[in-house]
């Protein structure tokens, strides 16, 4: 390596970073006076893109406002934000906030954001040539020049055309034999708190060692690394061995294609999230399988690290080619859907497949047919189950279990209408009064209800007056 190229740049003799107080107040100020033009504004930045610290502070407010559904508007900022409302009426008078220029002005704070990074570490690798810390030197210049490679917007936007056209990569993770994990895609596990999320993701690697054994229903096609962010040292080492004799391999016998990563030691979210993209840049594995998503964000309901680490994630992606699996866990609510917190709807929300985790007893299943379940490359909704074995110490899959039948809320209810209706003929207002008073809903509601029942054939209209249809438990059974 050679080293006598790596001057200081001229763009950094001045000790001052890079940044515009001026451009910073307009982009807060047009944001101030149109909320609508935030949606761009947060695509392009951050909190950290604005260099004055109360600039910062206000941008990460206003993103938390605007997460919660509150309005936005210099009373409402104000509040939030006591002893800096005459900064917050100074960005919004006069020619400070210039609405229709705001994309422009954030460019141009992405744009000091990255001199700024670039100033940082430039300095820090003439530190590291001065002490001749070689292996600090190669990881320094690889970061300066991904920084370097962030430069211009128009480079990241593909612009089609017949002649560009990229070989079809095949699944490189399926699940029930459906693609659920593509290069440069992002897949979501989410579930309660030990229920077994560590061991889905270890049964999948099992299917790289052995494609024969029982993996759960998923399937990894290519190299990975696993990452485990939570467990203590003792239970990684006994959780990676049980994935060994899920795939019937020796113990001590060295495997080429999975490498096993434990990052607990890693105090801050900072440096976590820094080692997870600095391996997705130096790695050849183009599979990483991250156990415990919410170790890389400040807190899983801090909007600004939450969407950052996932803007960032989306960029890691794309720039390496890598697919990456997480697990998070689901919202501490009983039987709740939904991945935790901030963190866990950007990621639902930019995830190409989401995966649920549900515990049912002893059973478990792993299922994308819930209410926030998507896959984008398979229609299908894909479920498999399993089970703890105490005799082989793990999960192994296992037949779904019969559910037996039952009636639903709506369906008593509905049944409790037509025997108070009986043998009656009653008008449209003594219906919904009948309908309110049953299902315990309103006015409009109980209308919508009317129209239902009509539709499925329970009752029927006659001169102004309904009545319930002869037999209908067995139009209830055949049309509801």
């Amino acid at each position: 390596m050679d080293n006598s190229t790596c001057q200081y740049p001229e763009t950094f003799i001045v000790n001052i970073p890079p940044h515009s107080e001026a451009v910073e107040k307009s982009v807060l100020g047009s944001v101030i006076i149109s909320p609508t033009a935030l949606d761009g504004v947060c695509r392009m930045l951050s909190g950290e893109h604005f260099y004055i610290p109360v600039h910062r502070r206000i941008f990460e407010t206003i993103l938390d406002m605007n997460y919660h559904g509150e309005p936005i508007d210099v009373v409402t900022l104000s509040e939030r934000l006591p002893g800096n409302e005459a900064l917050i009426s100074e960005m919004v008078e006069g020619d400070t906030a210039t609405h229709p220029h705001v994309l422009g002005h954030a460019k141009i704070l992405h744009e000091k954001f990255r001199l700024r990074r670039l100033q940082e570490k430039t300095v820090l690798l003439q530190n590291a040539i001065a002490i001749e810390d070689n292996e600090r030197v190669d990881r320094l210049q690889i970061e300066i020049s991904e920084i370097k490679r962030e430069d211009d917007f128009t480079e990241k936007a593909y612009r089609f055309s017949w002649e560009d056209n990229p070989p079809e990569e095949p699944a490189i993770m399926t699940f029930c034999d459906n693609e659920i994990l593509s290069s440069e895609g992002i897949t979501l596990l989410t579930g309660p708190a030990g229920k077994g999320k560590t061991q889905i993701c270890l049964a999948a690697i099992s299917s790289l060692i052995n494609r024969g054994c029982d993996s759960l229903g998923l399937k990894v096609t290519t190299d990975c690394v696993y990452i485990d962010t939570e467990n203590p040292l003792k239970s990684f080492r006994k959780n990676v061995r049980r994935s060994f004799i899920r795939a019937g391999h020796l113990e001590n016998s060295e495997i080429k294609n999975v490498q096993f990563y434990n990052i607990r030691a890693i105090e801050s979210w900072e440096d976590k999230q820094g080692w997870l993209f600095d391996m997705m840049a130096k790695s050849e594995f183009k599979l990483f399988i991250v156990d415990g998503a919410g170790d890389f964000v400040l807190d899983v309901n801090d909007t600004p690290s939450c969407v950052g680490f996932v803007s960032r994630l989306c960029a890691s992606t794309l720039r390496t080619g890598c697919g990456v699996f997480l697990t998070l866990h689901g919202n501490p609510s009983v039987n709740s859907e939904k991945a935790r917190g901030v963190l866990g709807s950007e990621l639902l929300r930019k995830a190409d497949c989401s995966l649920l985790l549900k515990a049912e007893g002893d059973l478990r299943l792993i299922t994308t047919e819930f209410s926030l379940g998507k896959n984008r490359t398979a229609n299908d909704t894909m479920t498999t189950c399993f089970r703890w074995d105490s005799e082989k110490g793990m999960h192994l899959s296992c037949e779904a279990p019969e559910k037996p039948h039952t009636t639903s809320k709506t369906q008593e209810q509905q049944m409790a209408i037509l025997k108070r209706i009986g043998t009656q003929e009653v008008s449209f207002k003594t219906l919904t009064g009948i309908i309110c008073a049953v299902a315990g809903i309103g006015y409009r509601a109980a209308c919508d209800r009317v129209k239902t029942m009509t539709g499925c054939s329970l009752i029927e209209k006659h001169d102004n007056l309904y009545q319930v249809i002869d037999k209908f438990e067995q139009h209830w059974s055949n049309n509801v």
